[in-house]
């Protein structure tokens, strides 16, 4: 069996190719990566930092007291540690921002906050051992084909009691 190093190496962001095939698959009584949101996305925590939708500068100094369009003006959210199910990775850059859209509350979002982030090796229902997931269905559609990759992260993400705390020092040293 490969190590988690070694899982990692083999499955650089360049080698990982979305799966598009419209052959007909096994049916499997796990859920499907599209219907929980499934997003593979190298280096990134999954954080509000990262989404189209943060609002105000301190995105860029990783601090907390930033906005989302999606919640509104009056709520404030946590760049680095904060998540919810309207999380679109990347950055309008030059673009500028989203306009505010406020007609969400944070429960309705999902959001949910996390100082470590938000990836499937995080997860209660993550096996590293075998690049699976509990509850969704690594051969489906979706972004890293027939794996649930460590650093991805989906809507049915539930702190692990020990993985979702440790820093990633540690936790690289637990999965391998």
């Amino acid at each position: 069996m490969k190590s988690f190093l070694e899982f990692l190496n083999e499955n650089s962001p360049n080698k990982i190719i979305k799966n598009t095939a419209t052959k007909e698959k096994p049916k499997s009584n796990k859920i499907p990566k599209e219907a929980v949101l499934y997003i593979f996305r190298p280096e990134v925590n999954i954080t509000c930092q990262k989404c189209v939708f943060i609002k105000g500068g301190n995105k860029a100094k990783n601090v907390d007291g930033d906005k989302c369009a999606v919640l509104g003006p009056t709520e404030t959210i946590s760049a680095k540690s904060g998540s919810c199910g309207f999380y679109i990775h990347g950055d309008l850059g030059e673009a500028g921002e989203v306009p505010w859209i406020g007609f969400i509350t944070k429960p309705e979002a999902g959001y949910f906050e996390n100082k470590t982030g938000f990836q499937c090796k995080r997860c209660e229902y993550f096996d590293a051992k075998t690049m699976d997931c509990e509850k969704v269905d690594k051969d489906s559609e979706g972004d890293t084909p027939g794996i649930i990759h460590p650093d991805a992260c989906c809507n049915r993400w539930e702190p692990d009691s020990v993985r979702a705390k440790l820093p990633a020092n540690k936790l690289f040293n637990i999965l391998n």
